[in-house]
């Protein structure tokens, strides 16, 4: 994992490593800002959050708080759920889309992706996730779904999300979610 800085030609600036040495591969982590610091979500089950005080070295802090409600664990029938999306502030919360696997082997593996909502203050509480994949094709069309990132959109007073995914790791889409409909199909998490 790295974090860059490119100027207005798109040259490098700099680039950083942040490897944890934690884990083999380093990757599916969730930026987000949360106003004053560079944050990521570093894993979501539980819902590890590191934070980035200074681009040009590694010098990643992994948040603990007393009494940590966010190392609460949430059940997700479709895989370990990873990350994709940066995460954005949407209704006072933060909104970010997942990835998952699941299947018998790597040849049978399907992907497929969800939503989750996290507290916009410390400690980040999970509060909300996707009952179920949100599905767009059927399996025999799409067996990889990869939520890459969203805008949301008012169109005639109702939000729309925009939400750019890798599909098959050899073509991309925009599937528009109505946001409300979204929210109202995801389960408060304890």
């Amino acid at each position: 994992m790295h974090i860059s800085k490119l100027n207005e030609k798109f040259d490098i600036e700099f680039k950083t490593n942040l490897d944890l040495h934690i884990k083999p591969i380093e990757k599916n982590w969730v930026p987000f800002n949360d106003g004053n610091n560079f944050m990521f979500a570093y894993g979501l089950v539980p819902h590890k959050i590191m934070m980035l005080k200074n681009f040009k070295k590694n010098d990643l802090h992994h948040l603990t708080f007393e009494n940590n409600p966010c190392l609460s664990r949430f059940y997700w029938n479709f895989g370990d759920p990873r990350g994709g999306t940066p995460a954005k502030l949407v209704d006072d919360s933060y909104l970010a889309f997942f990835h998952s696997s699941f299947g018998k082997n790597k040849k049978k593996m399907n992907y497929v992706m969800g939503a989750y909502i996290f507290d916009k203050n410390p400690p980040y509480k999970i509060k909300k996730i996707s009952n179920f994949p949100i599905f767009f094709e059927s399996f025999d069309k799409t067996r990889i779904v990869f939520p890459a990132g969203f805008v949301i959109k008012k169109i005639y007073g109702k939000d729309y999300i925009y939400l750019s995914l890798g599909i098959n790791d050899s073509s991309s889409k925009i599937l528009v979610i109505d946001k409300e409909k979204l929210f109202s199909h995801m389960k408060d998490v304890n």
